[in-house]
């Protein structure tokens, strides 16, 4: 998963250096096949005592609802282009900033989607490999129903599974105990599809090229 954070709130910003924020948001890189666990994180600005912050900040309290509604904004701007970007800048959803949490769930849900069939257009014909067969694997397996994978990989302890849907389901260290283990790109079925990732890049460098599938 990707994770940004950012300190909102602070009583000594104005609406130019919220705007260039915003910005900095746009240009940060979002990665369309973990865009379901790509959080961002807010935090309100916090004075403490006897600091040189303390000394010049002004008295008063930032506006909740403001705060929230900007922060919004930020967990929304790395989604949209500008043009669309800029429907949800309006009253309405000034005030009432809470029906932008749907907006950006539909949004990653699209984007992951759109990923998902363009990687499942470039592996058509190809052999592959599948890593999972839970609930993720049986929600979106047809989305890769034209590709050939050799096999279901797991890296589970205990598994009384030995093939799913006609497909041999092995361990991975089996696969690649030996040298010739084939070097093939790897669909990831898991709502963690990131967190395996990380352990294949560590344990497998060798699988370069992998495709995250994290519908719900």
């Amino acid at each position: 998963m990707s994770e940004w954070s950012y300190i909102i709130g602070n009583l000594l910003e104005n609406e130019k250096d919220f705007e260039e924020t915003l910005d900095f948001a746009k240009q940060m890189p979002f990665d369309p096949g973990l865009a379901i666990t790509t959080e961002v994180s807010m935090s309100k600005l916090r004075i403490f005592k006897n600091t040189p912050l303390e000394k010049i900040y002004p008295s008063g309290e930032y506006d909740p609802q403001k705060m929230y509604y900007n922060a919004q904004l930020m967990r929304l701007r790395p989604l949209l282009d500008d043009a669309g970007f800029a429907r949800y800048r309006t009253t309405t959803y000034q005030e009432n900033p809470s029906l932008l949490a749907n907006v950006i769930d539909q949004r990653k849900h699209f984007l992951h989607e759109e990923y998902l069939i363009h990687e499942a257009e470039r592996l058509k014909g190809q052999e592959v490999y599948f890593y999972g067969f839970g609930e993720s694997y049986s929600k979106n397996k047809l989305y890769f129903a034209e590709c050939h994978p050799v096999c279901i990989l797991h890296d589970l302890e205990h598994c009384d599974v030995s093939s799913m849907d006609n497909i041999p389901v092995r361990h991975i260290k089996d696969v690649f105990s030996r040298s010739d283990g084939q070097i093939l790109p790897v669909v990831i079925f898991s709502y963690g599809a990131y967190i395996i990732h990380r352990k294949l890049l560590r344990d497998y460098p060798q699988l370069t090229d992998k495709v995250f599938v994290q519908l719900r």
